[in-house]
């Protein structure tokens, strides 16, 4: 009974490793093209504070000259990762905002940054420096684990939403014609992805998603011979921006920079519908209307959680207030209209 039970145990740690392994990517040793328009870089006023979310295509704030230091002037602040911002923005001005009386504000729409954010109360665009810890925290299990692990955090995170997984964005007319996955490895192809310093967490997903597709169709061989020809390849076909994907992918294939990218499906769908003379979509399992995400294709989720801060009674209460409306039918109408379904 006791050899039955040690072999089960290791069978059952075997199929665990493996799945570990699966759920990873292999090593990338290529390097990518950093693309950076020419642009003049005005100098700043002030050492940026860190996290710092200044990037040359999408934030030139240069001529808005601010810092703030007195944070109980703000009812409510949060950070959140940004690839949903349409429907945050659409539930906070059209829902929460005429729900709610809120006198100032600010949220941030970034790559998860609250750990950073909290530990040094300082967020910074351009010439403008908030010195503030914020509020509420928005993002995948990975940034709630970390704040977390960094006493951070208050309560425990609730699960926020899922998504439809991944699409390839192309230029409108598919001049290349990419239709499926596979085609990342073909010589004229050129791919663009989050910065794998700066945007960690996008970057694994989308990494992973173009790994795994390969590997549960073809097998490890066959994927990490593809996957060597998209990121390690001698001639770099590999292009990548600075800091915010969901801004800088779409300038990237809008400037003839790159070909082809991956994306979230409502980021995608978000950015071909907001410029429908320059983008396509090309679906990664099912259709455009209807994605059915192919084995391999990573679902992402995200969480919602309280950061452990001084806060006033206004504040409190409108915390507790949108938080209450965040995670009511209220916000699950918003999601499921820009094509995100709300959590179980």
């Amino acid at each position: 009974m006791y050899v039955r039970f040690v072999v089960l145990s290791l069978l059952l740690v075997g199929q665990s490793l493996l799945s570990l392994a699966q759920s990873k990517y292999p090593i990338i040793t290529g390097k990518p093209t950093v693309y950076s328009p020419s642009l003049l870089k005005w100098p700043r006023d002030f050492t940026p504070k860190t996290p710092d979310l200044s990037e040359p295509t999408s934030n030139r704030i240069y001529d808005l000259h601010a810092q703030v230091n007195d944070c109980n002037a703000f009812d409510l602040i949060v950070s959140t990762g940004g690839n949903y911002h349409m429907a945050l923005t659409d539930f906070w001005y059209n829902y929460f905002l005429k729900e709610n009386k809120v006198n100032n504000w600010y949220f941030s729409t970034s790559p998860p940054i609250a750990p950073e954010q909290a530990t040094n109360k300082a967020l910074s665009f351009g010439n403008v420096a908030l010195m503030c810890t914020p509020h509420v925290a928005i993002g995948p299990q990975s940034l709630m684990d970390e704040l977390a692990e960094n006493d951070l955090l208050l309560g425990t995170p609730t699960p926020l939403f899922t998504n439809r997984g991944n699409v390839l964005l192309v230029k409108k007319g598919n001049p290349k014609q990419i239709k499926r996955i596979e085609d990342l490895a073909r010589g004229d192809v050129r791919l663009a992805t989050p910065n794998p310093s700066t945007e960690k967490r996008s970057f694994s997903n989308y990494a992973r998603s173009i790994y795994r597709i390969v590997l549960k169709a073809k097998g490890e061989t066959a994927a990490k011979v593809f996957f060597d020809k998209v990121f390690n390849a001698e001639t770099s076909k590999w292009v990548v921006g600075e800091r915010i994907h969901h801004r800088e992918v779409p300038h990237l294939l809008f400037a003839d920079q790159a070909d082809v990218a991956l994306l979230f499906y409502h980021l995608a769908k978000y950015v071909q519908q907001t410029f429908p003379n320059e983008f396509e979509i090309v679906p990664l399992g099912g259709t455009v209307a209807q994605p059915d995400p192919l084995p391999g294709n990573v679902i992402g989720k995200f969480y919602v959680a309280k950061l452990d801060v001084s806060l006033t009674p206004q504040q409190e209460q409108i915390r507790t207030a949108f938080l209450k409306a965040f995670l009511s039918e209220a916000f699950d109408k918003y999601l499921k209209k820009h094509s995100i379904d709300p959590a179980d």
